[in-house]
């Protein structure tokens, strides 16, 4: 090889950093580590990104949506639990979910690309509090405030439907007293079970139309919804401590028991995308056990 050509490389092919590389190789108990090491010191987010995705092969289109996607992530925010460092850590988990299925030819680049980018905008804008009984209200708020900047950096219109259904598949809202009320991710991991479309939300129910061999758009969505509530469960740890982070932000006072109830209505106990049942179900099942609560089979989720 002459120098051009490894001058070349070298360019094209830049060395991971540190904190980057665990999540490259779906190391989870190292991925927990860089999460504490971010409660100590607050990440460079699109530092992080450019890094993560340079190695890719992502087309410049995609490079440059991705980007200003972290641009918009790193704006200031100061949500205790609804912030920067959320962001990037729903980026990095996606990151390694995604990564997996792009190198099983599950999805394509293009889909893995609009998917990082729904992770860093999934909750851009977020005012601190839920959804209040209007579904879709902070995530349509997201894409909404997104939207001028996606555009200007490539997004075509295909990627703006496609990233808006991931971004619209995170809201776990629901009416939790009702065991038969469904949230939109419910809906689309009650798909996944019983291959019912008229039980998915409509507002999801492209990826169903859009999925094709070898880009499986909902499994996709699903693997932002396990890295979205994932996060928070690859150790006793980093459960506890956004335990605090959500109660802080939501003006409430942080209990074990708090814990367990968001462990149990909101994350299920379970993740449902291919990826995610491989690399974070076992991290959740281990902190399940420290917390003394049984396993969950995914069809009595839905019961």
């Amino acid at each position: 090889m002459n120098d051009f050509n490894r001058m070349a490389v070298s360019v094209k092919k830049p060395k991971l950093h540190e904190d980057v590389r665990p999540f490259a190789q779906a190391d989870a108990p190292a991925m927990a580590n860089v999460f504490r090491k971010w409660q100590r010191q607050p990440p460079d987010i699109e530092g992080f990104v450019q890094n993560a995705i340079a190695n890719v092969g992502f087309s410049d289109k995609s490079e440059s949506v991705i980007m200003v996607a972290a641009k918009l992530a790193a704006e200031p925010n100061a949500n205790a639990f609804h912030g920067n460092k959320h962001f990037l850590q729903v980026f990095a988990t996606t990151y390694t979910l995604g990564l997996r299925a792009l190198q099983e030819e599950r999805i394509t680049s293009q889909t893995f690309g609009n998917l990082l980018t729904a992770a860093l905008i999934h909750d851009y804008k977020h005012d601190g509090t839920t959804n209040n009984g209007e579904q879709f209200r902070l995530e349509n708020r997201s894409c909404e405030e997104s939207k001028a900047s996606l555009i200007e950096a490539g997004a075509d219109e295909d990627d703006l439907e496609i990233i808006k259904a991931f971004v619209l598949t995170t809201d776990v809202s629901k009416d939790f007293d009702d065991p038969r009320a469904a949230s939109p991710a419910d809906s689309l991991k009650r798909f996944t079970l019983n291959s019912d479309v008229e039980g998915v939300f409509p507002q999801l129910r492209v990826l169903i139309e859009k999925t094709t061999p070898g880009n499986d758009l909902v499994d996709a969505a699903l693997m932002l919804q396990d890295a979205d509530v994932g996060i928070a469960h690859l150790d006793v740890q980093t459960t506890h401590q956004a335990g605090r982070e959500l109660a802080k932000e939501r003006g409430g006072e942080y209990t074990p028991q708090n814990q367990i109830v968001f462990m149990d209505k909101i994350c299920h106990r379970q993740c449902f995308s291919k990826a995610g049942r491989e690399i974070i179900q076992p991290r959740l099942e281990a902190v399940m056990q420290a917390l003394q609560m049984p396993p969950q089979a995914p069809e009595s989720v839905f019961q």
